[in-house]
């Protein structure tokens, strides 16, 4: 067997219990769909349709499958999820309370983890670099203070980061997706570049709270969405 049609079916044979769960289709890109009659965890609930008339979403990670399933306007909205790459624990966390509805925080906490950050936005004077580029888009137009301009990667997946000359503390970001793009991200992880930390992950942009970390370089690594992400501002925080 050649080696991208193993890591396809181990894709596969990973979400396989997601889709017994959900009853909703999870498929490898390039797979071909079967044909007959449905049998076994197909046939429960109602059958299943393979997600005729809904969105096709492509994810990398499990949190973005979780975050696909969420983002549905309800449980019977149909959706087909194409995985690309291996589904594992690593890559794999909640974007909910296990009912698509937002986690709230610790309750003996009183500060919001997505209050809006306050005091000097660390960005405006750094530097940018990423990924990749889309044509017509810029690394700098995520930290130059401009909703107006943005950066999108070539595909639907890429990293963004900004950088400093010394170290700088930072304890929240604000990832501003530009005008008609919002919500497109669906899953993101944010490192420290500097040791390969993850300092966070979730699902959407936003305001993100993380420990007070102190880095030279901070990416915003996008790891799955349903089109062409586009960042007008990536903003970084001490406070």
């Amino acid at each position: 067997m050649k080696r991208s049609a193993a890591l396809r079916l181990q894709a596969t044979l990973a979400t396989a219990a997601l889709a017994a769960a959900t009853g909703l289709v999870v498929s490898a890109p390039s797979a071909s769909a079967a044909t007959g009659s449905a049998t076994g965890y197909a046939t429960q609930n109602g059958g299943t349709t393979g997600g005729a008339g809904g969105q096709t979403v492509r994810a990398t990670t499990g949190t973005a499958i979780h975050a696909a399933l969420c983002d549905r306007a309800d449980s019977s909205t149909p959706i087909i999820i194409e995985v690309q790459g291996t589904i594992h624990h690593g890559n794999t966390s909640k974007v909910s309370d296990g009912n698509c509805t937002p986690q709230n925080p610790d309750p003996t906490d009183p500060t919001d983890p997505t209050d809006p950050p306050t005091g000097a936005n660390l960005s405006l004077g750094a530097g940018a670099d990423g990924s990749s580029k889309a044509r017509g888009t810029s690394y700098g137009n995520v930290i130059d203070g401009s909703l107006g301009t943005s950066w999108s990667p070539n595909g639907s997946t890429g990293s963004v980061s900004v950088k400093w000359s010394s170290a700088a503390t930072v304890s929240k970001v604000n990832v501003r997706e530009a005008s008609g793009s919002e919500s497109v991200i669906r899953s993101w992880r944010l490192l420290d570049h500097d040791t390969g930390a993850v300092l966070a992950s979730g699902g959407g942009a936003g305001v993100v709270s993380f420990a007070r970390t102190s880095l030279r370089k901070i990416t915003f690594e996008i790891t799955g969405s349903s089109g062409t992400p586009r960042i007008a501002e990536f903003e970084t925080y001490n406070g």
